[in-house]
């Protein structure tokens, strides 16, 4: 992440991403992902008002999509969050509109709320629950809980984690989901 002012971010990832479906393994460089966040409204201190962000990102074509890793399209992901911070506790919401081409494909809505505590000036824990329609004719829609966090390794360096699991039509969609990623802020 490149911290270009005190309002807009910008953020590229490259997702190395694995994959388990019935007896098959499968591993490889996702679909890299460029976004740009601004902060439209930056809430002031003692006020219940959150701040609130639009983070348009789009995703490039994998390498590795025949796999079944990433996607073979250029895709779009549109998301306003709010966002509000009580001390060491935080409430992050997330709406989203996602451009997802290709055959079969369907664009969908994302609806996420997640709540998250400062346990100790290095890390932070918390529960995010969603919401995501369909993203294309054989995969329905469905939602579920995340746990996670963020470890601050150093000043300008910190590692992500979650767990979770859907609990609607988590057999189509996922049974498990895990994630480790490492962010290097400039």
């Amino acid at each position: 992440m490149y911290r270009i002012s005190k309002n807009l971010e910008f953020d590229f990832s490259l997702p190395f991403e694995a994959r388990s479906e019935a007896d098959t393994f499968t591993y490889g460089p996702g679909s890299a992902e460029l976004a740009l966040g601004y902060r439209v409204l930056d809430a002031p201190d003692g006020s219940w008002l959150p701040s609130i962000g639009f983070a348009p990102q789009i995703s490039l074509p994998s390498v590795s999509s025949q796999y079944g890793i990433g996607s073979s399209h250029l895709r779009g992901y549109f998301p306003v969050i709010f966002e509000k911070s009580f001390g060491k506790w935080s409430l992050i919401g997330n709406i989203a509109y996602g451009l997802n081409p290709g055959a079969d494909n369907r664009d969908y809505v994302y609806v996420g709320q997640a709540i998250s505590r400062e346990v100790t000036d290095h890390l932070s824990l918390g529960l995010n629950a969603y919401y995501q329609s369909a993203t294309s004719r054989t995969t329905p829609e469905t939602a579920g809980l995340e746990f996670g966090g963020k470890y601050k390794l150093a000043d300008k360096q910190h590692l992500y984690f979650s767990v979770g699991r859907a609990f609607l039509n988590a057999s189509q969609t996922n049974q498990f989901r895990s994630y480790l990623g490492y962010q290097i802020v400039f």
